[in-house]
């Protein structure tokens, strides 16, 4: 096994807007970052994984992407970001980014686009996302395609008028998922990519990595997890962006992917596998739900923490792991 430089390093997650303002307009962000390098070096930190930082309208923390190439304005612009990664560098500190491949946002240009007939490059864009035209009940009224269930809550279709077509989201309604099998959507994205990687990143948090691929048969099925979630093909996508850019470049890859098998799991970050080198496992998070609680249902219902379940969960990953990859504690 090669040692590389992420096998030994503390990484420390930072959430912009809570985490510290550095110009006193209430709201965190990069020059807040850039004050706590120091402290943050300090306290043992090498690497620093900032959450998304990308121009969004934050209908989802910014994991909504208005523009992949721009900084909110929340947050700060990309000349400020430049100068965090050098002072970063100049700390001996790493610096790691979300990288949202999912989706985008409604207000992202590509979207817009796509819903404009008469545009001239609405056929190409229109493909970039996931439409169906909907089905024709006994009554005669069009309705969606499924009734798959978003994991926000809710339809994971939505109409719209100017293309009489359903778009898919399988999370917020203003976050429209994205066509993996269209080869232009996935260079664009490359691009991006590549673009973060030229201003000074170290690697990157891969958001929502195993429902990149869908059942493109559309069945129905309630809540239909299993139409967009850890479906094959996605493994293919992945592995192309390691081979293409993540290893070539040495970065660190942190995947999500909750719930995966230890097949999944090996395929993810197992020291042959050409896709991730760490992977985020969830199952720790949940020791506090309470599932009878009839106020708050489902992962925020909140009870009384049951330590044995972290324990479970940590000694889970690390079976499922083995010796054949490289393990996360999160």
């Amino acid at each position: 096994m090669e040692k590389k430089w992420w096998m030994t390093t503390n990484i420390y997650q930072i959430y912009l807007r809570s985490f510290y303002d550095g110009n006193n307009d209430g709201i965190g962000d990069l020059l807040g970052v850039m004050d706590k390098l120091e402290y943050l070096k300090d306290l043992g930190i090498e690497t620093i994984w900032i959450s998304p930082h990308y121009d969004s309208p934050m209908d989802d923390n910014g994991y909504d992407v208005r523009d992949f190439y721009q900084v909110s304005k929340d947050y700060g612009d990309i000349s400020t970001f430049k100068k965090l990664i050098e002072k970063a560098r100049n700390l001996d500190m790493k610096v790691l980014i979300d990288l949202v491949l999912n989706h985008t946002s409604d207000e992202h240009e590509w979207f817009k686009i796509a819903c404009d007939k008469f545009h001239p490059l609405y056929e190409k864009y229109h493909d970039y996302y996931i439409w169906h035209p909907g089905k024709i009940n006994e009554s005669g009224i069009k309705e969606r395609p499924t009734k798959w269930v978003s994991w926000f809550g809710g339809p994971t279709w939505d109409y719209v008028d100017s293309v009489d077509e359903y778009y898919l989201h399988i999370f917020s309604k203003k976050m429209p998922d994205l066509n993996w099998r269209n080869q232009d959507m996935k260079n664009d994205l490359k691009k991006v990519i590549k673009y973060w990687i030229d201003l000074g990143v170290d690697g990157f948090r891969v958001d929502a990595a195993n429902h990149l691929e869908k059942n493109w048969d559309f069945p129905d099925g309630v809540p239909g997890y299993e139409n967009f979630s850890s479906l094959p093909k996605h493994h293919e996508y992945i592995k192309e962006l390691a081979i293409e850019l993540f290893e070539p470049y040495n970065l660190l890859t942190l995947g999500e992917s909750g719930g995966a098998s230890k097949e999944e799991v090996r395929k993810y970050v197992g020291f042959n596998s050409h896709e991730f080198n760490l992977l985020i496992h969830f199952g720790h998070c949940w020791a506090d739900t309470g599932y009878t609680n009839d106020r708050v249902v489902g992962k925020w219902s909140k009870s009384e923490l049951r330590v044995n379940d972290i324990k479970r969960s940590y000694a889970h990953q690390y079976d499922v792991v083995g010796d054949q990859g490289f393990n996360l504690i999160y």
